[in-house]
Parts: structure tokens; sequence; C-alpha cells
């Protein structure tokens, strides 16, 4: 026999089937493994020498095709030829007997598009089948067929319902055949591709796409719910899609491809660049107090925000620096018990895989304006009086000069106001008459606050003058 001589060619033992399981099976030497094995090969990954046949052939018996019939014996007996004798004979009578379906075909049920794979058995290995469907030959441009020993296969590609309970038939000649039917069944529906979860970037095009088994489907589309209508779905084939070109905050949400009661959804977040909603503001530190810098910070997905003083990033300490995260993107920075060192600029920055950003504050350190030395100036009439302010704070507070609680006017030229060093202010009053006296205060004004003071100018008039104009005034008087 041919399997026996393929398997036992030259002492061989035939081929490794475990390699040929991982498609690297070769000839164990140089016999040929014979046709077992590219059956075998064939079953496993669908590759083998293709043998198509349109018309039903005698088989290479040396007889004519009219003296097909005649090569069969009689009742199955196995008499040969006449002229057959010895050995010869023998062989003659195995070549030449009866060629039969020693395994039928069978009937095979597959889903629409699908292939649909008859295969029977045959008892000479060198035999021709022809196939047919209902009687007529199998197109070859839907058909592949398969001869390998004595297995012979048809491979119907891409069934269609209409040929459903078709009658698939292989050939011999016209008094041996074998028949099995074809069941197509329509193929359910299925999401052969479902949505996936997106993250897409805002003002990005975003694609949501499915992939169905089945043509000339229409899908319904909704979002959290809701059927989307200002929205049609793109269809390329199998493959559905639902495109929004322009990707806003409020696109984001649960999407579904619905049809009849199977459905697929994904989910899409918009990423979104942080945004500093509310920026930290430039502060006041007092010394030996506390200020507290605040930022308001949203993104998508969720920003992570860090503090610099400097340039330098800060790290959340118990007696220095308190950095909290609270609800509602809101970021603070406390400093503790400020000192001089503590005067800069600091900045919140706010990064996620789309963006970053920042935004600056300054914070002051400053302490309350202070007033050192102000005091009482008394000054005979028509002498110039002189009252000084010295004071201190951070930074350097101004000054404002008033008599009586109203502004010191410019306009009389008698009152002069110094500046003689930034601590020290000076109103001069010349000549001063007896209407200057009176109370004269300053207003001390920086970040920090303000400080008010006030110091009295007494105006006193001299003896010798006021002696004489009061006799003076007195003889005018007696005179009269």
């Amino acid at each position: 026999m041919i399997c026996r001589e393929a398997l036992t060619h030259e002492g061989q033992g035939g081929p490794d089937w475990g390699k040929l399981k991982k498609g690297k099976a070769i000839a164990k030497g140089p016999g040929d493994p014979g046709w077992q094995y590219q059956l075998k090969h064939f079953e496993l990954t669908g590759e083998g020498q293709v043998k198509q046949y349109d018309l039903a052939q005698a088989a290479d018996l040396g007889l004519a095709p009219g003296e097909l019939a005649g090569r069969r014996s009689r009742s199955g007996t196995g008499e040969g030829l006449e002229g057959d004798d010895g050995r010869g004979k023998d062989r003659q009578k195995a070549r030449l007997g009866l060629v039969t379906f020693t395994k039928p075909l069978t009937n095979i049920t597959v889903n629409e598009g699908k292939n649909a794979a008859f295969e029977c058995n045959i008892s000479e290995a060198e035999t021709p089948v022809t196939w047919f469907i209902n009687d007529q030959p199998v197109p070859s441009q839907r058909a592949q067929t398969l001869s390998i020993g004595k297995t012979r296969r048809l491979v119907l590609k891409e069934c269609l319902l209409n040929e459903n309970n078709s009658t698939i038939t292989c050939v011999l000649d016209e008094a041996t055949k074998t028949n099995a039917q074809l069941f197509v069944k329509e193929e359910p529906f299925e999401f052969t591709d479902k949505l996936k979860n997106l993250k897409i970037k805002r003002s990005e095009k975003c694609e949501l796409q499915c992939t169905v088994n089945k043509q000339n489907i229409a899908l319904q589309w909704f979002k959290d719910g809701q059927l989307i209508t200002n929205i049609k779905e793109e269809v390329d084939g199998l493959i559905h899609k639902l495109i929004i070109p322009n990707t806003e905050d409020k696109d984001k949400g649960v999407y579904v491809a619905k049809y009849q009661d199977l459905q697929t959804e994904g989910h899409v977040e918009v990423l979104g660049p942080p945004q500093i909603v509310k920026p930290p503001t430039d502060s006041i530190l007092l010394i030996g107090q506390s200020v507290i810098l605040t930022a308001e910070i949203i993104g998508t997905p969720k920003p992570q925000v860090t503090w610099l003083f400097k340039g330098q990033p800060l790290k959340s300490t118990a007696t220095k620096h308190q950095i909290d995260a609270k609800k509602d993107g809101i970021y603070t920075l406390t400093i503790l018990k400020g000192d001089t060192a503590d005067e800069g600029q600091y900045t919140v920055l706010a990064e996620n895989p789309v963006d970053k950003i920042q935004a600056d504050a300054k914070v002051t350190v400053c302490t309350k304006p202070k007033i050192d030395k102000f005091a009482d100036v008394a000054v005979n009439i028509d002498e110039n009086a002189r009252i000084q302010c010295q004071y201190s704070g951070q930074p350097i507070p101004t000054i404002s000069w008033y008599k009586d609680g109203k502004a010191i006017s410019t306009d009389d030229q008698r009152f002069i106001i110094t500046q003689e060093t930034p601590i020290l202010s000076v109103l001069t009053i010349n000549n001063t008459t007896m209407d200057d006296k009176g109370v004269y205060s300053v207003k001390l004004t920086n970040i920090a606050g303000e400080i008010e003071g006030k110091v009295n100018l007494n105006v006193k008039r001299k003896f010798k003058k006021f002696f004489f104009e009061s006799y003076f005034h007195f003889i005018l008087f007696l005179s009269n």
C-alpha cells in the first residue's frame, strides 16, 4: 500500500507529528513522509496540494472512458481482467477492483458567510472525483478541492443563506457517488470588535468605532442613556463609526452602540490642560505671623500641583510650610512664622499629561508702621517752629501731616515739609504766629497697616513786646 511505503521507506519511522503541530515538520531523512503526512499537514495548517477536477475522469488504468465500468469486478468478488496470472494478477485485482467510498460524506451545518468543508475517503488513492452542488458542478471560484492519498475534500467558500439544504455530491462514476446536505443558518448578530474606552484631548477628533459581523446593519447610538440624533454614524463595510470632529468637555460620558438586544459601550474621557481658575495673589506676611496662598485649579486628568519658592520646590513641614489639596480643586500653601527670609516670589505649578501651567504671587514680609520719636514743641511768636517725626516700618511707610485734623496745605509757603532721612520727616513753620498754635498730627501708612501720632505746638508771645503793646492800649483807653 502507498501509505505503508511512505511511512517505512528506507526504514524511516514517519513524520514528527509534534513538530508538525508547530509548523516545523520535516521528513526524517531523504525519504518522502507520504500522503498521511500531507493530509495531517493540511488538517493542521490548511496548506496542501490542490487538485481541481471540473469533469469526472477515468482512472489511469489503460482503459478508454467507455470501458471504465469493465474495470469493476463482478459482485465484489475481486476478479480482475482476463490475462492476469500469478502475483501480477493479484496486484492487478487490487488496482482494478471496485473503487468505492470507504468514508461517505456527512451533513454539514455552518453560519452564513462561513466556509463548509466536506470530506470523504475512497478505496483507491489515484482515482479522481468530481464535486456537485444540487447536481451542478461546483463553481471553481467558490470551491477549493484537495486530493491527498485516499482523502477527497471540498471547501465551499462563504456559504449563502439561499444555499441552505443544498445537496453536495462527490462522484466517482455514474453509479458510485456519496451525498450530504449543506445547511446554512442565518448568522446571529454580534459585535466582533466592541467599543473601547477613549481618552481624547480637548479640540481633537474623537472616533468611536465598533465592528459587526453582518452587512447592512444600522446601529443606534446613545450618550449617557440619551439617543444621539445630531451625529450620524459612518459605515465602512462591517465597521461602524461615530465621529466627533472637535471634542469638547461636554462630550465626555458613556457611549453605547446598540442593535436589537445587543449593545457595546465605551467611555470617553476628554483630556484638557490644567487651568488655573483662581491664581494666588500677592500677599503680606507680617513678621512672626502666617499667610495663606490659595489657588483654584482644574484639569482632566486631575493635575499634579507643586508649590515653589524662588524656583525651588517646597515640601510640607510642621514648622514652616503646610501644603494642602482640598476639595473642588482648591490648593493652599501656608507660610508659618514669617520672617524676612520668606520674602520673594512663590509659584504654583500644575501639570498633567496634556500640558502644564503656572502662576506667581509675591510675598512681602512687613512690619506695621511705628512712631519712634514725635514730641510737643513750644516757640515764641515770630520764631520758626520745627516739628520732627522719626518712624520705622517694613516697607518704609509714607507720612502725611495734619493740623487740627486737616491736611497741611503746601500753598502756604511758611509750612515746609522735608524728608531728611528715609525715616525722619520734619515740618518747619517759619515766622510763627499765634494762629499756628494747635495740634499737629502725622499718619504713617504701608501695606501692613497705618498709625497716627499727635503733638502740640505752643506759640508764646514775647514779654517786652506784650508789655508795651498792653501799656499803649491802656493809655489810649484813658485818653478817650
